[in-house]
C-alpha cells in the first residue's frame, strides 16, 4: 500500500511540475472516467445489430492437470528461467515495462514456491489470471468485473466477428443485418473456403468462448485465423515466419494448419511461458530456449534472440507495436530490414495514454515510426477486418536495395 500511494505521490508532484493544479485535476478526472465508465463492447461491432442483439451460448471450462502438463511445465519453465538469466534489459517505461511491475503478483507468488504441479495448475487456467492480462480475452474474473450486460455483449462481438471474417474471404455476401446469420451455416460456409481445420483446442481454462455452429470461438481465435490466412497469402506453405510479440501464440497454430512450417515467435520471457504452453499443449512439436532445434517446430524464443541467426520470408506483428515505444519498435525495424522480405504490422493508430497506468505515455503509432526509420515501401494497407480499429498493412523491406 506504501508503494501505491508514493507512486500516486510521484504522479502528482510531476503533474504539478508540469502543468500546475489544473493539470492535476484533468488526470484525476480522466482516470475516475476510466475506472467508472461501464464496459460495452457494442462500439466495438463491426455491424450495426440493427434487430436488437442475438442470443449466444457461452462455456468457461476449468482443465484439470495431468502428467503430461507436469512435463510441458517443466519445459516452460526451464526455457524462462534461461531466458531471464540471459536478459539483459532496460526497463523504459513503456506499457509493457508498467505491466510487468503492476499485474503479475499472483504469477511470481507461484513461481517463488518452485512447486511445478500449483505451476501447473496455474498454467492450466491461465486465462483467468493475471498472465492473460494483455494477452487473451473475455474470461470469468471480467464478467465480476464488468457486468452481465457485459459479458453477453462480448460473447456476441465474438459472432460479430466470425460474419466479418466470412465477409473478408468471400464466405458470405454482406447483408443489412448479419449478426443473425445462423451459426452452422455462418461455420460452414467459412470453413469451407479455408479449407482447413479452424477448430480451437480445447485447452482455454478460464476462458469464456462463444459458440458458433457447434464450435467455440474467442475473439483472437477469429483474428488469429485471420491473419494466419494472410501470412500464407504472402508467404505460401514454403515461406517462414517470425512474429514479434504474439499473444499466447495462435496465430503460430492456424499458421500451422495453413501449412507454414517455419515460425518463430520472439517475445519476453514471461509471455514465452503462455505461448510454449498454448503450442505445446495444442500438440504441435515446439522447440523453447535452450532446446535443440528440430525441423518443422515452432520456435518460441525470447525477444533478445531476433535477428541473431535466421531470415525470413516475413516478420509480423498484431497489437504490439504501439505499446513497447518508438525506440523500441525502431531497434526492432532496423533488425527486419537486415532479415526478412516483407513486414506486416495489423495495430490500432489511436495514440491513446495508457490509462489504466496513468496519463504520461501514448501508444506510438507505427506508420510514423517506419517512415522515421526508413527503407520500408508500403505495397499495401487496409482496414483489418476482423477488428474494429485496426490496420493491415505490408512492407517491402529495403525496397531500393540491388
Amino acid at each position: 500500500m506504501y508503494h501505491i500511494f508514493m507512486n500516486y505521490l510521484s504522479k502528482i508532484k510531476k503533474a504539478l511540475k508540469e502543468g500546475g493544479v489544473i493539470l492535476v485535476i484533468k488526470r484525476v478526472f480522466l482516470k475516475i472516467k476510466f475506472a467508472f465508465e461501464r464496459k460495452s463492447f457494442i462500439e466495438e461491432f463491426l455491424h450495426v445489430p440493427v434487430n436488437g442483439i442475438p442470443n449466444v451460448e457461452t462455456i468457461c471450462v476449468k482443465i484439470d492437470v495431468t502428467d503430461e502438463d507436469i512435463l510441458i511445465a517443466e519445459r516452460v519453465l526451464r526455457a524462462f528461467n534461461m531466458a531471464i538469466t540471459d536478459e539483459s534489459y532496460e526497463d523504459t517505461g513503456n506499457l509493457w515495462d508498467l505491466i510487468k511491475k503492476t499485474k503479475y503478483k499472483d504469477l511470481y507468488e507461484i513461481l517463488n514456491l518452485n512447486d511445478i504441479k500449483k505451476f501447473a495448475e496455474y498454467m492450466c487456467n491461465f486465462h483467468s489470471k493475471s498472465l492473460a492480462y494483455g494477452i487473451s480475452d473475455y474470461n470469468s474474473v471480467n464478467v465480476k468485473e464488468f457486468g452481465k450486460a457485459a459479458s453477453l455483449e462480448s460473447a456476441v462481438l465474438v459472432k460479430d466477428q466470425m460474419v466479418a471474417l466470412g465477409e473478408a474471404i468471400g464466405a458470405i455476401r454482406k447483408t443489412n443485418d448479419p449478426i443473425h446469420i445462423d451459426s452452422e451455416i455462418l461455420l460452414s460456409f467459412v470453413k469451407d473456403l479455408l479449407k482447413v481445420d479452424i477448430t480451437p483446442p480445447w485447452i482455454d481454462g478460464g476462458l469464456i468462448k462463444t459458440k458458433i455452429g457447434g464450435v467455440f470461438f474467442s475473439s483472437r481465435d477469429v483474428y488469429s485465423i485471420y491473419t494466419a490466412k494472410r501470412l500464407h497469402d504472402i508467404t505460401g506453405i514454403n515461406g517462414s515466419v517470425a512474429e514479434i510479440g504474439a499473444g499466447v501464440g495462435k496465430v503460430a497454430l492456424y499458421a500451422h494448419r495453413f501449412g507454414i512450417s517455419d515460425y518463430s515467435i520472439f517475445d519476453l520471457p514471461i509471455t514465452n511461458l503462455a505461448q510454449g504452453w498454448y503450442l505445446l499443449k495444442s500438440g504441435l512439436n515446439v522447440v523453447l530456449y535452450g532446446e535443440d532445434s528440430i525441423d518443422g517446430a515452432v520456435r518460441v524464443m525470447p525477444y533478445f534472440m531476433f535477428g541473431q541467426d535466421r531470415k525470413y520470408t516475413v516478420t509480423m506483428n498484431q497489437d504490439g507495436f504501439p505499446e513497447m515505444g518508438g525506440d523500441i519498435v525502431a531497434y526492432y525495424l532496423e533488425k527486419i530490414k537486415a532479415n526478412s522480405q516483407f513486414l506486416l504490422s495489423i495495430n490500432h493508430e489511436e495514440g491513446k495514454p495508457y490509462f489504466a497506468f496513468g496519463l504520461d505515455n501514448l501508444h506510438i503509432i507505427v506508420p510514423q515510426v517506419v517512415d522515421s526509420v526508413g527503407g520500408f515501401g508500403r505495397l499495401s494497407r487496409e482496414v483489418f477486418p476482423v477488428r474494429k480499429s485496426f490496420f493491415e498493412e505490408v512492407y517491402s523491406c529495403n525496397p531500393n536495395k540491388a
